[in-house]
């Protein structure tokens, strides 16, 4: 196959298929619109289970506020939930303090993440995809006991500020 220029109308379906057609990223963005007015220093938590869209919903949201989004996968030391705190908490608070503007952190662990770093967000997002369940919970190995203990301490879809459970069937995307 040629590496060339796509078509219009590959483009038209392509376009069809990007986030913005999700409705309840309006829902997301209506609700961020009062706590992100003029673009304050405040921090956004992005939490869910894996796999369920909080990176993309982070990246949706990222570009409609013209501001940054963490993604703490990029940070992970090893597998069940351990990340690079000191990095992260760098990153957190040069966007925060240095550059003055909000700041997106998604994580399937974010508030015990946040909690490790001494760090309380402004807003608190809980994602969770209706139409694709992660198991990952229900799990006898290090990873679901993780999640687990996490969901028993945090408790993050009754916690946060905003709880959404989307229909996205990604097998169609």
């Amino acid at each position: 196959m040629e590496d060339r220029p796509p078509k219009s109308d590959e483009i038209e379906n392509w376009w069809k298929k990007m986030p913005g057609e999700i409705p309840e990223y309006g829902q997301v963005v209506e609700a961020l619109k009062p706590v992100l007015y003029n673009l304050p220093p405040k921090i956004v938590a992005i939490d869910g289970l894996n796999g369920v869209g909080k990176t993309t919903l982070g990246r949706y949201l990222s570009y409609m506020f013209s501001s940054s989004l963490i993604e703490t996968d990029l940070f992970s030391i090893r597998p069940g939930f351990e990340y690079d705190l000191v990095q992260i908490k760098k990153l957190v608070d040069r966007r925060v303090k240095r550059q003055k503007c909000p700041v997106f952190v998604e994580g399937v662990t974010i508030l015990h993440i946040f909690d490790s770093i001494a760090i309380k967000p402004d807003f608190h997002i809980y994602w969770e995809n209706a139409h694709q369940s992660d198991r990952t919970v229900h799990r006898a190995d290090r990873l679901g006991v993780a999640l687990r203990r996490y969901c028993r301490k945090y408790n993050p879809r009754k916690s946060a500020n905003l709880a959404i459970a989307a229909s996205i069937d990604m097998s169609s995307v």
